[in-house]
């Protein structure tokens, strides 16, 4: 495709009418707001098209990024340092049967407890359904969650970091 053809195509496509985008400060902005409607569709395309296995995983992802918008994060010790971070719910094959882009805030605050939160959204869908088991690594566990995981019917399995807030000496 020539360049120009796809500038004019990238100028002109919209998932989303721009003139009801809240301002910047306003309740209810939402900095995904252009592409919502693409991520949604396909959120709930990923959720019909395959049913979970028992055994799942919480994670991270990084889709690689050079530009300049505000989502862009940088993880030095990733092997992909810049991009856009996604969290996913994963089958052991790496299917991703859930997503959600990471923005940083949610409305105006910087939120707390944002591991379990994800993990929580995540798997919400699997709450009472049968025993999953999940697993996840060191930024998501929390006794909190875990407890929370098991009243949900999940079995859940995550590694430590030493000295976490919450955990026994």
């Amino acid at each position: 495709m020539p360049r120009n053809r796809f500038s004019w195509l990238l100028g002109h496509i919209h998932a989303n009418d721009n003139t009801q985008q809240s301002k910047k400060r306003e309740k209810g902005f939402d900095k995904l707001f252009k592409i919502r409607p693409l991520l949604d569709y396909l959120s709930k395309r990923y959720a019909e098209s395959y049913r979970p296995t028992e055994d799942l995983a919480v994670d991270e992802s990084m889709s690689r990024f050079k530009g300049r918008p505000s989502l862009k994060q940088y993880m030095p010790q990733k092997p992909m340092k810049r991009g856009y971070k996604v969290w996913v719910l994963a089958n052991e094959t790496g299917y991703v049967s859930k997503f959600q882009l990471y923005t940083v805030k949610i409305g105006q605050e910087v939120e707390k407890c944002l591991g379990a939160r994800v993990a929580k959204h995540l798997n919400s869908e699997l709450a009472g359904k049968h025993h999953h088991k999940l697993y996840f690594d060191n930024y998501f566990t929390s006794v909190p969650l875990m407890l929370d995981l098991k009243q949900q019917g999940i079995y859940a399995c995550g590694t430590v970091r030493k000295g976490r807030v919450g955990f026994p000496k």
